[in-house]
């Protein structure tokens, strides 16, 4: 699960969109997230949607 992007916290799926449409393709951005009860965190490079 995504806890946050880009040091924002993620609330619901809905917010994680909103969040990334708020984005330019390229960009990079740091994801925290959680996985069985352990955190984590990774840089991703945004694609686009097409």
């Amino acid at each position: 699960m995504i806890v946050t992007f880009d040091g924002r916290r993620v609330n619901s799926h809905g917010e994680l969109q909103a969040m990334v449409r708020d984005r330019t393709p390229g960009e990079e951005v740091e994801l925290e997230y959680e996985r069985d009860g352990e955190r984590e965190s990774v840089t991703v490079t945004l694609g686009s949607g097409d």
